[in-house]
């Protein structure tokens, strides 16, 4: 298992849509110069924040060319599993050394069914076996993880498994232990995101917001403790659920204050667990 950093993990300093920008947003290699800067050797990159699927195949050879400068492991990301967005991908993972693609069901105007997603998989799979890259589904608010743990299950090869999210299926009500107990066997990569669940003030209805990582409810040592239950060994990929603050200003510098606070937190962690 080793760490990584996410475009996910710096949101708003790559800047969101229909809010102000950063002044100075990130690129790929303010990202890189952050893992490199920390040791950490891995950085996974979503289509959400940085869309590789409207770059040119020069580009991502340069992207791969400052990773390897920079001695990182590329993750890609995508959302949809027909086969043309896997095919696609699968060509920007070769182009940019990624060794695992992450997507999650619904997405390129698709919604299928486990039957169908099965059948898409099954079509585009050998491909990846081939190049020797790994394909992992996330669980997300719009699928039950039993829906996740029948497609990756079903479908038998070391290079298929889940992308566990330990807050994503809050959205659709299933808690954390439930979500890593169902797809911790088929694990294959990781998001690890702290998070808090407070009352409103005025006691009707509660408030889902991140955190700086060890200060919420992820329980990181039930997680790193049963890692061993899963199929391969995977990447712990932090991201960040910062909040808006109001002004662009503040929330990039806090958002930048939480990666730092949260970095030094989980390598600690990791120190602790693999010494042991």
């Amino acid at each position: 298992m080793k760490l990584g950093l996410s475009t996910c993990t710096y949101t708003w300093n790559f800047g969101v849509a229909n809010y102000p920008q950063p002044s100075h947003p990130f690129t790929l290699d303010v990202l890189f110069d952050k893992a490199f800067n920390h040791h950490i050797p891995v950085v996974q990159i979503l289509d959400n924040i940085v869309p590789l699927h409207l770059f040119s195949d020069s580009d991502l050879y340069d992207i791969r060319k400052s990773a390897d400068a920079h001695c990182l492991q590329l993750e890609i990301g995508t959302r949809g599993i027909t086969p043309h967005i896997l095919k696609q991908y699968l060509h920007i993972a070769e182009i940019t050394g990624s060794t695992l693609v992450r997507t999650i069901m619904d997405g390129d105007g698709a919604h299928p069914s486990v039957s169908e997603g099965i059948s898409w998989i099954e079509e585009v799979l050998p491909s990846y076996e081939a190049a020797g890259i790994s394909l992992a589904i996330e669980n997300h608010d719009l699928r039950h993880v039993a829906e996740l743990k029948e497609l990756t299950e079903t479908i038998d090869s070391p290079y298929l498994g889940t992308c566990i999210d330990c807050v994503n299926s809050l959205g659709i009500q299933e808690c954390q232990a439930q979500v890593i107990e169902a797809l911790l066997p088929q694990a294959i990569n990781f998001h690890y995101k702290d998070f808090t669940i407070r009352r409103t003030d005025y006691d009707m209805g509660f408030i889902v917001q991140g955190c700086i990582a060890g200060q919420g409810m992820t329980d990181m040592d039930y997680m790193i403790k049963n890692r061993n239950h899963s199929k391969k060994n995977f990447n712990l990929i932090l991201e960040q659920w910062m909040p808006w603050l109001g002004t662009i200003e503040e929330t990039t510098a806090l958002e930048e204050q939480w990666a730092e606070e949260s970095i030094r937190y989980l390598q600690n962690k990791f120190k602790l667990l693999f010494s042991n």
